[in-house]
């Protein structure tokens, strides 16, 4: 009884153990990260630096790993551009890399909210509003 109560526990262990972060996504291009965003992934990893052209939009619960990289946000050069909008939802932004050099550069403005909630955990924004 004591080795069937023992093996239970240690599959569901490993069971656990193989489940986190399934609903994760890599990315290296604007288009992989506005797929990942309007998907169901909770936590989209930056794997390459890359700059996104317009604005991006979530209504949902997502976190986005900077991972040591840099996106660089769109600027139209004439009106107010921001990288990310977060109409709904918890919009988490942080950098795991072990040299915390993981950026959003916004050519204009960073992120704005529209009824969703920011978090910033870790990394660096930096928004030059046009200048």
């Amino acid at each position: 009884m004591k080795k069937l109560l023992t093996c239970t526990i240690i599959a569901l262990l490993a069971l656990l153990a193989f489940s986190v972060n399934v609903n994760a996504a890599e990315v290296t291009t604007e288009a992989e990260l506005k797929s990942a965003l309007e998907g169901t992934d909770e936590t989209i990893t930056i794997q390459d630096d890359f700059e996104i052209t317009k604005t991006l939009e979530t209504n949902r619960n997502v976190t986005i790993d900077l991972n040591g990289h840099q996106i660089i946000g769109p600027d139209d050069g004439i009106s107010n551009w921001y990288a990310f909008v977060v109409k709904d939802g918890i919009f988490t932004l942080k950098d795991t890399s072990a040299t915390q050099t993981g950026e959003l550069y916004a050519k204009c403005y960073g992120i704005e909210t529209k009824g969703g909630t920011f978090i910033m955990e870790s990394g660096k924004i930096i928004a030059t509003k046009n200048g």
